[in-house]
């Protein structure tokens, strides 16, 4: 299966309207770390971040986080696994050190 193919079949979303690309420009004093994106972005990251996604099922099923990390990184997310149903939005903090 290719990667368009996984896209197309995607099971999770992380949307974005609007409103959420003008809060987190940082050009007004948007934060680009709270924006509901895959990437997991921090400027000023001394020891400990903690970041919130919320992902929208598009598909009933259940799901596991598996962290794809630099060498000497930490990534724990809370919840690691969760069931939604189709439309149903679950939030999961990660917490980066």
């Amino acid at each position: 299966m290719s990667a368009a193919d996984r896209a197309v079949n995607a099971g999770l979303s992380l949307r974005i309207d609007a409103n959420g690309y003008r809060a987190a420009n940082p050009y007004f004093g948007g934060n680009v770390a709270a924006m509901n994106e895959p990437a997991l972005i921090f400027d000023d990251c001394f020891r400990t971040c903690t970041v919130t996604r919320t992902f929208t099922a598009l598909t009933s099923g259940a799901w596991k986080v598996v962290a794809e990390t630099a060498p000497g990184v930490s990534l724990v997310a809370t919840p690691a696994e969760f069931t939604l149903t189709a439309g149903q939005t679950r939030e999961v903090s990660f917490s980066i050190n």
